[in-house]
């Protein structure tokens, strides 16, 4: 679980090193190209996550066979750790752009707001996620997922 912590924050840094320390990456692309690259990094997450674990997984300790491996692979439980935190560094680096160029005068009230959102939906996830299986866990984000990316579609071609 540790090591899966780190290689999330892995994927985070070194998604944030592409999208915002490097500009010459991030600048051949458009705003929803980006998010729409993190949105499919994070159905693949889903998907090898779906593959890999038992929908018992999230509920009590198993080693039962996800849908297409007869035991979690532990490697490729990193490599979906990776992938969510590139596609949220894909998301978050691209939210804070339109927030920090749309408030340029008063932007803490901004950013303050949408980390308080963040934290809210955090919040809820981790009590449900003791109590609903794997599937019904990616179930709803992958539908929150499509969703953010619609969303995000709307507001860039309102600025």
């Amino acid at each position: 679980m540790g090591v899966n912590g780190v290689t999330i924050g892995a994927g985070e840094i070194i998604g944030g090193l592409l999208l915002n320390i490097i500009p010459s990456i991030a600048s051949k692309f458009k705003r929803i190209q980006i998010v729409t690259f993190g949105a499919a990094i994070h159905i693949i997450a889903f998907v090898l996550i779906y593959g890999n674990f038992s929908p018992d997984a999230p509920l009590k300790t198993t080693l039962d066979s996800g849908a297409f491996f007869d035991t979690p692979i532990y490697s490729l439980s990193v490599v979906s750790a990776f992938l969510l935190g590139l596609g949220d560094a894909c998301f978050n680096t691209q939210i804070y752009g339109i927030l920090g160029t749309k408030y340029k005068e008063d932007s803490a009230p901004a950013f303050a707001i949408f980390k308080s959102f963040q934290s809210i939906f955090a919040a809820i996830s981790f009590f449900y996620s003791g109590y609903l299986n794997l599937t019904i866990q990616l179930g709803i984000i992958f539908v929150l997922n499509l969703v953010s990316v619609f969303n995000f579609t709307l507001l860039s071609k309102r600025l």
